[in-house]
């Protein structure tokens, strides 16, 4: 299947699109949610709210167990964006549509941004290519490689890049996080 790099946001949107009208349409369907920040208020002020809750888990499930909350986390268009855990000092995160007061075009920009992003590739010539690091050759050792990486190592025209390709070259886009 040909590829068209002319609106490289363009799936991004679609999805970004998709998980305002999954929330505005389960918004219809289901009793309005408590915000999470009240449970997390509750979970901090309020020793008898979930007591021996140390972590946070019966707060959080309490939170996800409300109807509407559950059938959008729990839905694949809501994008995984609510992340429910707490990191260091830091809080649980509402997801951004979740209590979002501007417009569904304003959340479609505001989660896409207006430049392409930035694709690791790996190069027919066998670099391969990360935003925010060094280009390492595939077939060196990273400290030893006598090669000169392209320039620039990180570039913001990865997508042009791809799209300069021939025609017949077979392109995989993979979404992983280690």
């Amino acid at each position: 299947m040909p590829c068209s790099f002319s609106q490289p946001n363009l799936a991004r949107e679609r999805a970004v699109a998709a998980s305002w009208d999954l929330w505005h349409s389960l918004s219809a369907l289901h009793p309005p949610a408590i915000p999470l920040a009240v449970f997390v208020d509750r979970w901090w002020n309020d020793p008898d709210a979930f007591p021996g809750d140390r972590w946070g888990d019966e707060m959080l499930s309490a939170y996800r167990a409300q109807p509407l909350i559950r059938a959008y986390l729990d839905h694949p268009f809501s994008l995984d964006m609510g992340y429910l855990g707490f990191v260091g000092p830091a809080g649980p995160e509402e997801h951004p549509v979740i209590g979002y007061d501007g417009t569904r075009a304003e959340y479609i920009r505001g989660l896409t941004g207006p430049y392409p992003p930035n694709t690791d590739v790996l190069t027919l010539d066998g670099w391969w290519l990360e935003g925010g690091s060094n280009a390492v050759h595939a077939s060196c050792d990273p400290g030893s490689c006598p090669h000169d990486p392209p320039k620039p190592t990180v570039w913001q025209g990865s997508e042009a890049y791809l799209a300069d390709l021939p025609g017949d070259t077979i392109l995989v886009r993979l979404h992983c996080h280690a």
